[in-house]
């Protein structure tokens, strides 16, 4: 696969060394959520700069950097036995980033509830029915705006995006 940095790597056989911070806030500013079927354009980089200001962590900003190299497939599917390989390649991957990174291998629990969160917002901004994401166990849906919000540019997401882990490194 090429990179967006101009290297040529093995997906496959990725190392720590074929890792760039630069390659990760491209990928994912260009990366759509809800693959890609939201009204409006909601990068992955934007997503994930929201979940690290909401946790205040790198391991925030980083959660979802795998699919910077093996995309990301809709929960439903990923979670039906025959994803069972990606699904471990993915998680050896994620765990790759963060230890170049220097964050904990394991999510900590506030990335996990900072992501959730991120997600009904999202749906909510994006389709206005944030229902089909709750899961048991979850607090209320979003029905309104917290903060003054809005989708970015891809250029601006990926700008904030290596902001946000200059400012966290």
């Amino acid at each position: 696969m090429m990179l967006y940095s101009g290297a040529l790597v093995n997906v496959l056989d990725l190392v720590p060394q074929d890792i760039d911070i630069r390659d990760i806030a491209h990928a994912l500013a260009l990366t759509n959520r809800f693959g890609g079927h939201s009204r409006v354009p909601l990068s992955v980089a934007q997503h994930s700069v929201d979940v690290s200001r909401i946790c205040g962590s790198l391991q925030g900003l980083l959660h979802d950097a795998s699919e910077t190299y093996l995309r990301d497939i809709p929960q439903p599917l990923k979670c039906l036995p025959m994803f069972e390989d990606y699904r471990k390649r993915e998680a050896w991957l994620q765990r790759m980033i963060y230890a170049k990174y220097g964050c904990p291998v394991a999510d900590a629990p506030a990335v996990v509830d900072a992501d959730a969160f991120m997600l009904r917002w999202e749906a909510w901004y994006s389709f206005k029915k944030p229902s089909w994401c709750e899961r048991p166990g979850t607090p209320p849906p979003i029905t309104f705006p917290i903060t003054p919000w809005e989708p970015w540019t891809w250029d601006r997401a990926e700008a904030e995006f290596l902001s946000r882990f200059k400012e966290l490194s």
